[in-house]
């Protein structure tokens, strides 16, 4: 097994078991912190005028609902199970245009037509931040 392999086994175990179950559990706490930048990576995909959005890294999802409430409907992908659940869990509770994966993001294919708008986000801002925000053709 090469080295990015294992770390990538590695990161699905972490984020499958722990560290997206403390996750879950401090949810409320996170999702507080982290509404700054929420509210930075909404206005700037929004401002994109994308026909469709894909949120990296969504976590339990907050930013994927907040949006989703805003452009119509998003999709949250993230390698946490637990994560993934609960973001599901809110939306539907919630009645958002939200819709989650549970997938290693690499995996994800996008827009395939050159027409296609899209904007990407990176909602873990522990690792990538509003500056994560990229419009795509």
């Amino acid at each position: 097994m090469d080295a990015s392999r294992r770390t990538d086994d590695e990161q699905a175990a972490r984020w499958n078991g722990p560290a997206g179950n403390a996750w879950v559990d401090l949810q409320e706490l996170l999702d507080e912190m982290f509404r700054p930048f929420e509210e930075l990576l909404v206005e700037a995909v929004a401002a994109e005028h994308a026909g469709s959005v894909l949120d990296v890294g969504c976590g339990t999802g907050g930013v994927t609902r907040a949006v989703a409430r805003r452009a119509g409907h998003c999709v949250g992908v993230d390698i946490s199970g637990p994560m993934i659940e609960t973001a599901r869990a809110h939306a539907e509770r919630e009645g958002v245009p939200a819709s989650f994966i549970q997938a290693d993001a690499r995996s994800i294919q996008g827009p395939s037509t050159p027409s296609s708008r899209a904007s990407v986000s990176c909602s873990s801002a522990t690792r990538c931040g509003p500056s994560a925000i990229c419009g795509a053709r």
